[in-house]
């Protein structure tokens, strides 16, 4: 997938429901207390959308940062809503 100055992206996970037959990709922004590493996130993002890919409908995305560590609660929820 191409998109501004990222010649390619790719999710850090594909998911397939195997009750739903729907796939979702899974992106874990995970250093989301670094500048350039959150300006790209929000570009792959912007791909993954123009691509069909919405957060909340077969994007699902977590985040950490330095000071806040992944909610391990938030990714239950969304095993649990979109996955099983």
């Amino acid at each position: 997938m191409k998109y501004e100055d990222i010649s390619y992206v790719y999710p850090d996970f594909e998911i397939l429901n195997v009750r739903t037959r729907q796939e979702f990709l899974w992106e874990h922004l995970g250093m989301l207390g670094d500048e350039g590493y959150s300006e790209t996130q929000l570009k792959k993002i912007s791909g993954y959308a123009r691509s069909g890919f919405t957060p909340g409908k077969n994007l699902l995305l977590s985040f950490e940062s330095k000071n806040r560590p992944l909610d391990t609660f938030y990714v239950d929820v969304l095993i649990d809503s979109f996955l099983v």
